[in-house]
């Protein structure tokens, strides 16, 4: 089964930090196999992956203040967090 990578926001059973993570490890070694990656650690440091072929991927994440939208139905719109990951 493939990722369509485009459309792909990280594994759900994946904290949020953690997807962020994943999704650029997935674009950047464009990993679209769903077995292709597999989590080995997600610490506030770093969260690492090894790779089908067993090369692994480091990434650091931080939060960071996203667009004002509404949270919910009829809510004012006020900052959502957001993640950004890059490769260590």
């Amino acid at each position: 089964m493939r990722i369509d990578l485009a459309h792909y926001r990280g594994r759900t059973c994946y904290e949020p930090w953690v997807q962020a993570a994943e999704r650029l490890v997935r674009e950047e070694g464009v990993f679209e196999g769903v077995g292709d990656l597999r989590l080995l650690d997600a610490s506030a440091d770093a969260v690492r992956f090894r790779a089908w072929d067993g090369s692994e991927y480091a990434a650091s994440v931080k939060q960071v203040e996203g667009p004002a939208v509404p949270a919910s139905c009829g809510a004012e719109p006020e900052p959502q967090g957001a993640f950004v990951a890059r490769l260590l």
